[in-house]
């Protein structure tokens, strides 16, 4: 039961990640707020559609990890067991980049929201 919940913050968090990369995409002024805030105002459109790409990488992680704690069952449990790893890697990492990063604006809004996915992801390997 505690990896529903996990896995309910993990995919709303994701959801709200997802939701910002698309609203990037569609050329949302919020470039202080990723990429080390690099391109203030409307990222140019290579990085417009990156964040597109990793909006799509962002909704099969949900996927996964809703499969993993049987709240779908489309994906085989081997895969899951095998990918979690790959997204603990992934939200460990962006927590760490969120962490350093030169925009504050970007530290302060996704550094705690990577660090809780990532805790989420943990957990939900383990539990």
């Amino acid at each position: 039961m505690i990896n529903w919940f996990l896995a309910g913050v993990f995919t709303l968090l994701s959801m709200v990640v997802v939701v910002f990369q698309w609203l990037l995409f569609l050329k949302k002024p919020w470039g202080d707020y990723t990429m080390g805030g690099m391109h203030p105002g409307v990222l140019p459109k290579p990085y417009r559609i990156a964040a597109l790409i990793q909006s799509f990488l962002i909704l099969f992680n949900a996927f996964v990890v809703l499969n993993h704690v049987n709240l779908l069952s489309i994906l085989s449990n081997r895969f899951t067991q095998s990918w979690m790893w790959v997204i603990m890697i992934m939200m460990g990492l962006s927590s760490f980049l969120n962490l350093i990063t030169k925009s504050k604006k970007e530290r302060n809004l996704w550094a705690p929201i990577g660090f809780i996915v990532f805790v989420c992801s943990v957990l939900i390997y383990i539990l």
